[in-house]
C-alpha cells in the first residue's frame, strides 16, 4: 500500500512541476513578445518622424539623421534608427497636383527597446513616393507610402 501510496504522490508532484514549468514558459514568451512589439513601435515612430521631417526640412539636412540613434523621449528605454535611407535628389521630379507623380525612396528602420541587460529589436521597410513642390525645389513632400 504505501508504493502505491509514493507513487501517486510521484505522480501528483510530477503533474505540479509541468504545470509549473508551462505556466513560467508561457509568461516569459508573453514578456518576450510584449517588448518585441515595443521595438516596433519604436520603429513605427521613427517612421512618423521621418514623414515629418522630410515634409518641413530642406533635402540636404537628410543625412544628418541616417545612422544615428535617435531616442524617444517619452520612452526614454527606446529609440530608432534609419538604416537605409538613400535617394538622388536630382530625381525627383516635381509635384502635379493633377496626379500621384513622384520616385519611390526605401527606407529601413530598426526601433530598439532595452530591457534590464536585454536589448529588443525590431526593423521595418516602408517606400515612400516623393516629389518636389514647385515653389520650392529645395524641399521635398511625401505624397504615399506602402
Amino acid at each position: 500500500m504505501l508504493i502505491f501510496v509514493l507513487l501517486a504522490g510521484l505522480i501528483l508532484i510530477m503533474t505540479a512541476v509541468s504545470l509549473v514549468s508551462r505556466a513560467t514558459s508561457g509568461a516569459t514568451t508573453t514578456i518576450g513578445e510584449s517588448r518585441t512589439q515595443a521595438a516596433r513601435m519604436a520603429a513605427e515612430t521613427g517612421f512618423n518622424t521621418i514623414m515629418a521631417r522630410i515634409n518641413k526640412e530642406d533635402i540636404d539636412t537628410f543625412s544628418t539623421f541616417i545612422d544615428s540613434e535617435n531616442k524617444i523621449l517619452c520612452a526614454p528605454t527606446t529609440s530608432y534608427t534609419i538604416v537605409n535611407f538613400s535617394f538622388n535628389p536630382d530625381l525627383i521630379p516635381n509635384c502635379d497636383p493633377t496626379n500621384d507623380i513622384g520616385i519611390d525612396i526605401n527606407i529601413s528602420i530598426r526601433g530598439k527597446l532595452i530591457a534590464g541587460s536585454n536589448d529588443y529589436f525590431q526593423d521595418i521597410t516602408r517606400t515612400l513616393r516623393v516629389c518636389k513642390p514647385i515653389a520650392n525645389p529645395t524641399q521635398v513632400r511625401v505624397r504615399s507610402f506602402s
